[in-house]
């Protein structure tokens, strides 16, 4: 069995998960398949494909992903997420003009496990979506320790920006200028953890070093 509590384990999710499964999808069509009821929208593959199917971006927003990854939990697990909380969210797009959303979606949940020796674990689930491949992934495991002071969840009631919000702040606080500076010949992330507020890189292709940062509050 799996001992969360030995010395040397991780501490924090790096990944969606260990186990991992893997599902196509239409990003043309799965949105509004959503909203419609519909369920039927994943296919099983064997795994994500190394190259995109579609030709063009797709730039959704964050309730984009957040639908798709309610629905993905739903149909691998059989059951809501009003049961887990959540860890983070990440989203990542190459740099163009005229931003507008994303072009990949990874979130992370979690839920308190309580062991038959009293002590506390975490189990997690993670959830990566990326349209442009037509591709979604659901991963799970490994448990966790309950660190003294606990994981801090993201508390979705008080995000008030959104990830596209947080993209637009950057955007008009140095990010154009720092991009327009490379050319675009850069990738931009947004990661929101329990623990702070929105953070968005820039990275330049051929060094990968982060040439923009900034931190903005979800709430204000």
């Amino acid at each position: 069995m799996f001992d969360p509590f030995i010395e040397g384990v991780q501490q924090y999710p790096s990944g969606i998960g260990h186990e991992r499964g893997y599902y196509k999808i239409d990003p043309e069509s799965i949105l509004t398949s959503l909203s419609n009821g519909e369920t039927k929208v994943f296919a099983p593959e064997i795994a994500s494909p190394d190259d995109p199917i579609f030709e063009k971006y797709f730039s959704w927003q964050q309730s984009d992903y957040t639908k798709v990854t309610a629905a993905l939990h739903e149909f691998v697990w059989g059951e809501g997420l009003n049961d887990w909380k959540l860890y983070s969210m990440y989203f990542s797009t190459p740099c163009h003009d005229n931003l507008s959303g994303f072009e990949l979606g990874e979130y992370y949940y979690f839920k308190t496990i309580f062991y038959k020796n009293g002590r506390i674990g975490y189990a997690g689930r993670g959830f990566l979506v990326t349209p442009q491949y037509g591709d979604v992934e659901w991963g799970s495991g490994p448990n966790y320790p309950h660190p003294l002071l606990g994981w801090k969840s993201v508390n979705i009631n008080k995000v008030k920006i959104t990830a596209e919000e947080a993209l637009a702040v950057a955007e008009q606080n140095g990010g154009k200028d720092a991009r327009l500076l490379v050319k675009n010949e850069c990738n931009i992330t947004a990661k929101l953890l329990g623990q702070s507020g929105w953070r968005i890189f820039i990275y330049k292709y051929d060094t990968g070093s982060s040439i923009f940062r900034i931190e903005i509050d979800p709430s204000t």
